[in-house]
């Protein structure tokens, strides 16, 4: 998936807590959102999942997007849908 559109993120910008963690959560609110990885317009070494921008929540252009996912219930063959989530 790199190199398509930076994948535009739930979280807000803010520091991390400190040592190693996985799938930190950011601040609960703030001003700015997190976009992550590289697009097709970026330099070949800014592709890549762990670059981390940040942008205005209602910023628009060609070089961000978002991601789909879908998950499968394991007891099912039907697909069930994660929870909404709506963007302020």
């Amino acid at each position: 998936m790199h190199g398509n559109v930076r994948e535009w993120c739930l979280d807000w910008l803010g520091r991390y807590r400190g040592g190693e963690v996985t799938n930190p959560r950011g601040p609960a609110s703030g001003s700015l959102r997190i976009d992550r990885g590289g697009s097709w317009i970026n330099r070949a070494t800014d592709v890549r999942s762990a670059l981390r921008n940040q942008s205005e929540r209602d910023n628009r252009n060609d070089g961000v997007g978002f991601r789909l996912a879908l998950v499968r219930n394991s007891s099912s063959t039907t697909p069930s849908v994660p929870p909404t989530v709506t963007a302020p």
